[in-house]
């Protein structure tokens, strides 16, 4: 995506004053606070389906609602207009589709691109494609039919962070950049001269790096409405995932490298409310509500399931799907 590691030093302090960049100092929080829980797919009660829509092997799994999809890996972009849209892999290629409740599929792009994210409101594709080592080609696409709507070229790296209400939050790393492209007049504004690499339109988040983590880097949490004053900086902790107001996120260590083994729920003032282990590692993370996280949980022979975490009390909200 803890607060007890937060360094902010005096010398961090300058380098946030130096760029021009306020710092509202973090809620305090102790060691204790938020318990590192366990979570075991063999000892957690199975509660109802997920009250929002996740892929549980290759099927779309809402509430008692489940979608079985025919391919070797689904990856769901979100929903629109009452349908799903994926991303789907098998021996013959790959597409991206809407996929109806009764399992009826229509082909929106031929192949999946090389990043492609749909827009909050479901109603756009935002693709993303590398152009030489000096480029990126972001393109908006109507999430029904495929056809291009818009296309604007940012810089190396870029990425994007969100799409909605007309607008797409692009983080690049050449020259680092944070940047709102607003769709319909086909106009750049620059964010945050850091590097973005995470972003919530609807809640209002943004989380950019002030350097490369494995140059010292660390980072910070602001308002996209206010990107210059930070309510969270951490040398220690990468946000993973926001809540759908804002007011908390699942984060994991700054240096994260290989298996996702442990991640933390903290305020967006950085204090930690719990903390979770799993068996082997983490998959797809993100919430179920405000408070509710909701993440897929891998264990030691590959079997994986939904797991609903409300502080420390966790419950699998899927049958658990072997290797």
């Amino acid at each position: 995506m803890a607060t007890p590691l937060v360094r902010l030093t005096t010398s961090l302090l300058a380098v946030a004053t130096a760029s021009g960049l306020a710092v509202v100092p973090p809620a305090t929080a102790g060691p204790d606070d938020g318990a590192l829980t366990s979570v075991r797919l063999g000892q957690l009660d199975r509660g109802p389906g997920p009250a929002v829509p996740r892929v549980v092997g290759t099927s779309i799994v809402e509430g008692d609602r489940v979608v079985a999809v025919d391919a070797d890996e689904v990856q769901l972009l979100g929903t629109s207009g009452g349908e799903y849209v994926a991303s789907i892999y098998s021996a013959e290629g790959s597409s991206v589709e809407r996929v109806a409740a009764d399992g009826t599929r229509t082909v929106v792009l031929e192949r999946v691109p090389f990043a492609v994210a749909l827009s909050g409101d479901g109603t756009r594709l935002v693709t993303t494609r590398p152009r030489g080592t000096r480029r990126t080609v972001v393109t908006v696409r109507d999430a029904t039919s495929g056809d291009r709507v818009a296309r604007h070229t940012f810089g190396a790296g870029a990425f994007v962070l969100d799409a909605d209400e007309g607008r797409v939050v692009v983080g690049q790393t050449g020259p680092a950049r944070t940047l709102s492209w607003h769709v319909d007049r086909d106009r750049v504004t620059r964010l945050s001269d850091r590097s973005g690499y995470a972003a919530d339109i609807s809640a209002d988040r943004l989380a950019v790096f002030t350097r490369p983590v494995y140059e010292g880097g660390c980072s910070v949490l602001t308002r996209l409405s206010a990107p210059r004053r930070a309510t969270w900086r951490s040398c220690e902790r990468a946000v993973l995932a926001f809540s759908p107001d804002g007011r908390r996120m699942l984060s994991t260590h700054i240096l994260m490298d290989g298996p996702l083994g442990q991640v933390e729920v903290q305020t967006a003032r950085g204090r930690r409310v719990a903390a979770y282990r799993s068996g082997d590692s983490f998959g797809v993370l993100g919430w179920e509500d405000a408070r509710t996280a909701l993440v897929t949980v891998y264990d030691r022979r590959g079997r994986s399931a939904l797991v609903r975490c409300h502080l420390a009390d966790c419950e699998r909200a899927s049958d658990v799907v072997a290797p």
